[in-house]
């Protein structure tokens, strides 16, 4: 893990963030890895509680994966309390409708913002860093 993922993990952490619906399925490679994001989905986050499709051929490794995926995720957003794993035919990325994504920015527009504002303060910190080390 490289030094920028680990100062981002370190200050979503500490922000206790909850990810929109949208925020998720954007970085859900990023949060849990290409090779099981290109397997898996992000459907639903309620009550602390991520809902994920896999597919259907992985169906008895469900208390696996879900406990991968929430160690990967819940290193981010600690809201994230548990994963529950929900078997697909054929799991694919699901791309938010234009209905959708307007209910998600009404919905919650500080939790970007802030996830935003909180990557600006980390970018400030780290050119400082390097500019003292020169």
């Amino acid at each position: 893990m490289n030094d920028f993922t680990s100062i981002v993990r370190k200050a979503a952490a500490k922000a206790q963030l909850t990810p929109s619906p949208k925020l998720l399925k954007e970085t859900w490679s990023v949060l849990v890895g290409e090779e099981l994001a290109a397997k898996t989905e992000p459907l639903s986050l309620n009550e602390g509680v991520l809902e994920v499709a896999i597919p259907e051929s992985w169906e008895g490794q469900t208390k696996k994966i879900a406990k991968r995926i929430k160690q990967d995720v819940s290193a981010f957003f600690p809201s994230v309390k548990s994963v529950s794993c929900v078997a697909d035919a054929n799991p694919k990325r699901l791309k938010l409708t234009d209905a959708e994504a307007a209910l998600d920015s009404t919905e919650e527009p500080s939790v970007d913002d802030s996830l935003e504002a909180t990557l600006q303060r980390i970018e400030r910190l780290m050119l400082k860093r390097d500019l003292q080390n020169k």
